[in-house]
Formats: C-alpha cells, structure tokens, sequence
C-alpha cells in the first residue's frame, strides 16, 4: 500500500513539473508569435548581455589604458566608437559599461524583488496590526521622492558599487511590497487557502506551497520592467557624482564626464554611452510590457 501511494505521489509530482515546463514553454511561444516589440526588447537584452559576459574578450583595447597622441578620435577602422578626452578607446570602456550597469540593475532587482515578496506576502497574509505597521511604514517611505531617497542612501553610506545596489534595492521593494500585497491577497482569500489552514498546514508551508508560487507571475513582471528603472537610477546617479567610483567605466559617468565636458568637439563621447543606455532601457521595458500582457490573466487578449 505504501509503496502504491509513493508512486501516486512520483506521477502527480512528474505532472506538475510537466505542466509547469508547458506552461513556461508556451509563454515563451506566444512572447515569439505575438509580441514582436518584447521579442525585439529581449533580443537586444541577449545582446547587451553577451557584450558585458565577454567583455575582455571582446575589447581591442585596456578600457583604462591611455594614449595622448590618440585623444578625441573620431570613430574609424581603428577605434570603432572613437576616443574620449584622455585617449581611452570608447568601444572597449562602454562594453565594460555594460557589465557594471547590468551587474547593477540585476542585482539591485534581486535584491528588490525578494524583499517586496516578503513583504507583500507577509503583509497580507498576516494581517491585523502586522500588516497596519507595515503599511504605515512603506507609505512613510514612499511619501519621499524615489530619487531623493536613493541619493540619500548613497549620500549616507558613500559612493560604491556595493551601496548604489543597495540604494537602488531599497527603493524599489518599497514600491513593490504593495504590488505583491495586492496579488497576495487574492490569493489568500482563495478557498484552498483557507482548506490549507482547516487541515492544519503550517503558515510556512502555506506562504510557499500555495501564495508564493501563485505570485510569481506578478513578481517576473515587476523584475523585469524595474530593470530598466535600476539601470537608468545607476546612470543618474553616477551622472550627479555619486554613483560608483570615477575610475569603474559606467554609462552614466561617460555622460556625465567627458560626454558633457567634449560635447561640442566630439559628439560621439555623449552620443554612444546614450544610444546603448537607451536601447538597454527600452529592451528591459518591451519585455516586461510583453511579459506583463502574457503573464496576467486579465490583460491576456488585450494588445
């Protein structure tokens, strides 16, 4: 007998994973036949990504090595993207740009995103005076500016890798908590739920066996269109100076340093830094537009 119920068990866990890969598996068929802008947005993610992985590989040159005679080259055969003011090759320093400001955006949203799924979850399905302060809490947060709480994080705690992550995090699991609240509770509400708790299934197993996966739809979403938001505050802020050190090549520094000193003289020091934070920008918010459409039952059909 036993040994028939732990087989019933192996077939209904193989079920679920076979349904759960079909259903990944036709979001992303629909993501191709139907959203052509998301599939262009994650096609120029692919690539960005692929740039900032072999970035030493794919660099003519040391990002940092500096050649005077070769200061405020146009671009040409030789250097692909120009030189800059201090005669550093551009191709190769945006390429690895791209790695600090995806490392960036990638892990302040990992960061982000798991703690607006402990704190939305826990919020709703807790409740009462747990979820009264919580909420007193984020409102408190969410009444300053979200530039302005980032600045001061970073103006606080110094300028780092480290603490503009941390800066970014913070924000945006602020404003995300209440996204993850708002589907948390819909889940909670439901029956299963409250038969879970009639037959005695603890809290923890009932936040991560039946409100966490059914939330992860939502959560994909709120990642993905926030990574272009983490991407762009990065660039802001090592555009006012206090972003990652001067010395780390970021997009926004390009902008802000040579690109808006040599504007004039050189174009393509403000231009190309812009174009590929743009283009990385747009992609993020293409997908997770797509992904929003596909992943919502409610939004299905609309576009």
């Amino acid at each position: 007998m036993a040994s028939v119920t732990s087989g019933q068990e192996v077939l209904s866990a193989g079920a679920v994973t076979t349904r759960h890969r079909s259903y990944w598996w036709d979001v992303v068929v629909r993501l191709v036949r139907s959203k052509p802008l998301g599939l262009i947005g994650g096609i120029i993610i692919l690539g960005m990504a692929l740039l900032a992985v072999l970035a030493d590989v794919l660099s003519p040159y040391d990002y940092q090595e500096i050649v005077a005679s070769e200061r405020l080259k146009p671009p040409s055969a030789t250097y692909f993207l120009g030189t800059d003011n201090a005669g550093r090759d551009m191709f190769s320093r945006i390429i690895h740009g791209a790695r600090i400001s995806l490392t960036v955006g990638l892990s302040a949203v990992a960061i982000s995103t798991t703690a607006a799924i402990i704190i939305g979850v826990g919020s709703a399905y807790f409740g009462g005076w747990f979820d009264a302060i919580t909420q007193r809490f984020v409102d408190a947060i969410q009444a300053l500016p979200g530039l302005i709480l980032v600045l001061t994080i970073v103006a606080v705690l110094g300028s780092s890798v480290k603490n503009v992550i941390l800066a970014i995090a913070i924000g945006g699991a602020v404003s995300g908590s209440r996204i993850i609240r708002s589907a948390a509770l819909s889940i909670v509400a439901m029956p299963y739920v409250e038969a879970a708790r009639t037959l005695g299934a603890s809290n923890q197993r009932i936040i991560f066996a039946h409100i966490v996966p059914n939330i992860m739809a939502p959560a994909l979403t709120l990642a993905s269109i926030g990574l272009g938001g983490a991407i762009l505050a990065e660039s802001t802020l090592s555009f006012l100076g206090l972003g990652v050190p001067p010395d780390v090549p970021t997009w926004g520094g390009m902008l802000a340093g040579a690109g808006r000193r040599w504007m004039l003289q050189a174009w393509w020091l403000a231009v190309f830094p812009g174009l590929f934070l743009s283009l990385t920008v747009y992609g993020f918010n293409m997908l997770g537009d797509a992904l929003r459409d596909l992943l919502d039952p409610r939004l299905r059909g609309t576009r």
